[in-house]
């Protein structure tokens, strides 16, 4: 009687805990941010959070739309751009006709945007002549054929009433009401919102065919409504628990974290499995009900109990990742496993109390599984054999663990047909990307953006990443200012003048596309770099070179001095910008650059004039004579006039000194081109640097602050992180599950030979990674801490119906057979059950979850053939003397 009020009093106890815990899932919120993977601490994600916050490029949204002709719908263009502002979730747009753009005029240079410039809605205008001629437009805003346009939207997410998908809908209704209805979206935010979704999608849709299977798993074991109804209901009432806790913990949950369920239900099921054999077991031998749980719970509980502590050691080691949602994963599939063992052995016993369910005929009379008996006997007879297939299988799979890559772009896990991949192949194959990278500078002074070597350098890093193959375009701060001096000079360049700097920036401040790249109150702007493929790797790759070069060749700190031949300080920083300025485009600086610029420098320039090629000046002072509305003369007459030095030929060397230096220049650093090796445009450029009154030196009056970063850049970093987390907490889980067999087993031996099945399940693991083609990832590499605690497990429990076999009979090889075909048919089970739960995974549309469903099974099925394989191999092998002095003496202490 008091038995069973126990009972029931355990059962309405569970079940008020699973009611209570079962409401907070009504409260479950999804959401998946890659780059919230890493610590805010991280080096890497404090640039990129930094820069993402003052300039609002972290939650952008790109949007693609199919026109068929642009430079016809300028206007609606127009419209559509101004009414996706008016949208409460978008911060800002950036269109084809909002951005600044520098046009040069007949009487001077008109600053402003498409829509500031022009009345749009004039059906007559015809701008694409100018449209293609501005490099700020073609490349960030216009397909390659022309038929598409990009808009970007800075979306606010911290909108109270925030839900992406309404957004969407928002947003097709303007373009449908333009009849625009072949629409493309991409970004890191639309594949995070459509990872959250997909994530939820896989997990409801995989964890009934998961149970069903365990269900097949536990019919075809226990052949009884109540041996698969206990089982299923004490690991559902775990989930049910564990996810309650996950909600009551975090505020949000993310694809990784929403697998601890899976986790659970192949864990879980585990525990009600071994108590549930062990009790058919005894009540195949003749005891009552209350007997067989009685002696169950002996000798099962301790096992139990030791697998527990094993599972949750090897699990918990994942909390040294260093990335956060797999450090909640750790803890939360801990705090499951914890659940699932207190409810299995309270729940499930009350259960099996108050049913009491009779035997069935799956096991003879002694309680052995037939099948399982003959296998072990066949291992033991053909052990040599065993061990060299096993052997070959460890050199096949060792060889493919150097090949191993972490990878944790998201474009790898999401299905080729999802709306954001397909949004995003098509944004890379017409408009020549859609990942950035961002360089970010700021100066320590107030109007330090106005200075020219602040802008320098900008200028002279995105020529050096934009060399690189797979950079497709640019846009940025620095470009304003070289844009404007081609306006002027017909060369983009930065002059080293301070004072005609300051006068540019005069007619640039004010504009709303100037705010999207610069911070001018506290000097920080940025240089956005449009990336032509997806591979973080490379892209990663590419901003370590851009960040060795930057250390290399920038003066963080610095004075500026005037030029001056006669100060050595002088020569040595000029030299140095030429330096800079060769090797940013990837060419060899050579000291005949330097002689050349301090030559011109010296040169009068009436005899620059005479030296240049006479056709070409005489085309330009006619130039210069018609801009005073005077007539053209011919060449004997400009001849006369030089010879004359008459006061025609005075004012155009001084109106023209500068352009003309910068010609003698180019022509004699054009004859070194193969020894300097740069393109000839940039050498145009190089030659304007003869006009330099300024130079940087070294020193404390300005100091710069300068970053590379943007999502690939951090992903990349995530990956590195991936593999050395891997290696550490694999080491830790490696030592600790070592040591606590060994205290268990009370045996330094045991520890070591319980390493040999584990050892081999590990090297089979990563092998298998590659081998299959999969990557590390934040699924992935959480298989082998898991595995580690579950493989320990099937040896923990092997060992100890091994030992109580061995005290009884004092022979190894009856012991062997007897724990195979007992215990041994509870591994098989758990194994499968556990199998079944992972394996449904391995059809999930996330890349991630399916590569961890298939790992994990095919992990469980190695360490289960590895305990019923080669760990009674080794039991056989070691001599009696071993036994007797670890279970006989062991058992006499007792």
């Amino acid at each position: 009687m008091k038995n069973k009020v126990l009972s029931i009093l355990s059962i309405v106890l569970i079940v008020l805990i699973t009611i209570f815990l079962g409401y907070q899932l009504t409260n479950i919120t999804v959401k998946e941010d890659m780059l919230s993977y890493l610590s805010e601490n991280d080096p890497e994600v404090i640039k990129y959070n930094e820069v993402t916050k003052k300039f609002g490029k972290k939650d952008f949204l790109i949007v693609g739309v199919e026109l068929d002709n642009i430079y016809s719908k300028l206007y609606d263009i127009e419209l559509i751009t101004k009414e996706l502002q008016k949208l409460k979730e978008v911060k800002s747009v950036n269109s084809l006709t909002n951005v600044i753009r520098i046009k040069s005029e007949k009487n001077g240079i008109e600053v402003g945007s498409l829509t500031e410039m022009y009345d749009l809605s004039d059906k007559t205008l015809d701008l694409e002549d100018e449209i293609l001629s501005d490099d700020i437009l073609k490349e960030n805003f216009i397909s390659k054929d022309g038929k598409a346009v990009l808009f970007t939207l800075e979306i606010n997410t911290k909108d109270k009433d925030y839900d992406f998908y309404s957004l969407k809908k928002n947003i097709e209704k303007i373009f449908l009401n333009y009849n625009y209805d072949d629409i493309y979206y991409s970004g890191l935010i639309f594949m995070n919102e459509e990872m959250a979704k997909m994530s939820v999608e896989d997990i409801l849709r995989i964890f009934p065919f998961a149970l069903i299977l365990i269900i097949s798993v536990l019919y075809f074991m226990f052949r009884s409504f109540t041996g698969i109804f206990i089982p299923i209901i004490t690991v559902l009432i775990s989930v049910v628990w564990v996810m309650g806790t996950m909600v009551l913990s975090f505020n949000t949950l993310t694809s990784i974290t929403l697998m601890v369920p899976t986790i659970l239900i192949g864990i879980g099921v585990d525990y009600s499995i071994h108590f549930f054999n062990r009790y058919n077991e005894d009540i195949s031998k003749g005891f009552n009900v209350e007997s067989s749980i009685k002696e169950t719970y002996k000798s099962i509980l301790k096992p139990i109990f030791l697998t527990t502590i094993t599972t949750i050691i090897g699990v918990l080691s994942l909390v040294t990742a260093g990335i956060k949602p797999i450090s909640q994963l750790a803890i939360m599939a801990s705090v499951g496993i914890t659940y699932a063992f207190m409810i299995s052995l309270i729940f499930g016993p009350a259960l099996i109390f108050l049913i009491r369910p009779q035997k069935k005929k799956i096991l003879n009379e002694k309680g052995h599984n037939e099948f399982l008996k003959k296998y072990t006997k066949l291992v033991l007879k053909n052990k040599k054999l065993i061990i060299l297939s096993i052997i070959i299988l460890i050199a096949i799979f060792t060889i493919q663990i150097p090949k191993l890559e972490a990878k944790m772009d998201l474009e790898l896990y999401l299905p080729k047909n999802s709306d954001s991949i397909k949004g995003s192949d098509y944004i890379e194959n017409n408009f020549g990307g859609n990942n950035y990278i961002t360089l970010y500078l700021k100066g320590d002074k107030e109007n330090m953006y106005q200075d020219f070597y602040y802008n320098r350098v900008m200028r002279n890093i995105k020529e050096y990443i934009q060399k690189f193959e797979k950079v497709d375009s640019s846009r940025g701060f620095s470009d304003l200012v070289s844009n404007w001096m081609k306006s002027y000079d017909g060369i983009e360049y930065i002059p080293a003048d301070n004072s005609a700097m300051s006068q540019i920036f005069l007619f640039l401040k004010g504009s709303d596309s100037l705010r999207q790249i610069a911070i001018l109150d506290s000097s920080e702007s940025i240089m956005e770099f449009k990336m032509g493929t997806s591979d973080v790797d490379l892209v990663y790759n590419l901003s370590q070179k851009a960040q060795n070069f930057m250390k290399d060749n920038i003066i963080y700190s610095y004075d500026v001095i005037p030029f001056n031949k006669e100060d050595y300080r002088s020569i040595e920083g000029f030299e140095n910008e030429l330096k800079f300025f060769v090797l940013s485009r990837h060419g060899n600086y050579e000291k005949i650059i330097l002689n050349t610029l301090l030559d011109a420098k010296d040169k009068d320039v009436l005899e620059i004039l005479k030296s240049l090629n006479q056709e070409d000046m005489l085309n330009r002072f006619n130039e210069f004579l018609e801009s005073y509305d005077e007539n053209k003369v011919n060449m004997n007459t400009f001849i006369s006039m030089i010879e004359k030095n008459d006061d025609y030929i005075q004012n155009y060397l001084y109106q023209s000194e500068k352009e003309l230096k910068a010609k003698y220049v180019y022509e004699k650093l054009l004859q070194n081109k193969e020894k300097i090796n740069i393109e000839e445009k940039d050498l145009k450029e190089l030659s304007f640097y003869v006009n330099d009154i300024l130079v940087p030196i070294s020193g404390d009056t300005n100091k710069l602050d300068i970053n590379l970063t943007g999502n690939s850049i951090v992903t990349a970093n995530l990956n590195k992180i991936m593999i050395d987390s891997q290696l550490l907490s694999l080491f830790i889980a490696l030592i600790l599950v070592t040591i606590a067999f060994m205290i268990i087993m009370k045996s330094f031996i045991f520890g070591l030979i319980a390493m040999i099945p584990l050892g081999i399940t590990l090297i089979m693991n990563f092998g298998f990674i590659k081998f299959v083609g999969f990557y590390l990832n934040a699924a992935t590499i959480t298989i082998a801490s898991i595995v580690i605690g579950l493989g320990i497990d099937y040896i923990i429990h092997y060992l100890s119906r091994f030992s109580e076999e061995y005290i009884k009979t004092h022979d190894k090889y009856k012991s062997i057979i007897n724990a195979s075909s007992t215990t041994g048919n509870a591994i098989f089970s758990a194994a499968l059950t556990t199998i079944f739960g992972f394996l449904p995974l391995s059809f999930a549309k996330v890349g991630f979850m399916a590569q961890f469903g298939a790992i994990t099974a095919f992990n469980i099925f190695i360490a289960f053939i590895m305990t019923l394989t080669i760990f009674p191999i080794i039991l056989n092998i070691l001599p009696d003397k071993f036994y007797e002095k670890n279970f006989l003496k062991n058992k006499g202490a007792e």
